[in-house]
């Protein structure tokens, strides 16, 4: 775990670090996108208690300058939370995970967020409904009012299958209301 956490740092550090530093503009210095890869790599290793949250921010940290690499890792995030084996944390982690891989891919995060079980009896609150604020922001922001339909259809998908994110859904009638007053 401590490993992976290292190369996850290391890799970060490689990633935002200016190429003109000396060390890392000879040819010697560590291929970014190899660290990225290789604690990626690790992580696949590990038990998904261990790895979904790891593996998001390293997605997270990819998303800019690899966002290939950074979508592959969000739903290989996503994957390990599904097969959790504690049900419990399942839909707060799926959750987290999909926000993530909203800023890389919206239109699959919208996709795979309506495919969330519904919240067992013994998980007091619906993280999904949570969640909805988190990805309506990042819906908002990146289509605007032509995201409303998405943002309708995760909504009411929500409202059926377990709590309706009233919440969410007021920031956006707000968000509207203020650009049509």
């Amino acid at each position: 775990m401590i490993r992976s956490l290292l190369l996850i740092i290391t890799g970060s550090v490689f990633l935002f670090l200016p190429s003109r530093i000396p060390l890392l503009a000879q040819s010697t210095a560590p291929n970014r996108e190899e660290l990225l890869t290789d604690a990626a790599r690790i992580l696949l290793d590990l038990p998904p208690e261990e790895s979904i949250s790891l593996l998001s921010n390293l997605s997270f940290t990819a998303e800019s300058k690899y966002p290939k690499l950074s979508r592959k890792w969000a739903i290989q995030a996503l994957e390990a939370a599904r097969n959790l084996s504690i049900p419990t944390d399942r839909p707060a982690m799926e959750k987290n995970v999909l926000i993530t891989l909203a800023r890389i891919d919206l239109v699959e995060a919208e996709r795979l967020y309506i495919t969330q079980d519904a919240p067992s009896s013994q998980v007091g609150e619906d993280a999904r409904a949570d969640g909805a604020d988190q990805l309506f922001n990042i819906i908002w922001a990146k289509d605007g009012k032509s995201g409303l339909p998405a943002i309708r259809r995760i909504a009411l998908w929500l409202g059926e299958t377990g709590q309706f994110p009233y919440r969410a859904i007021g920031r956006v009638i707000s968000r509207l209301a203020s650009e049509n007053p």
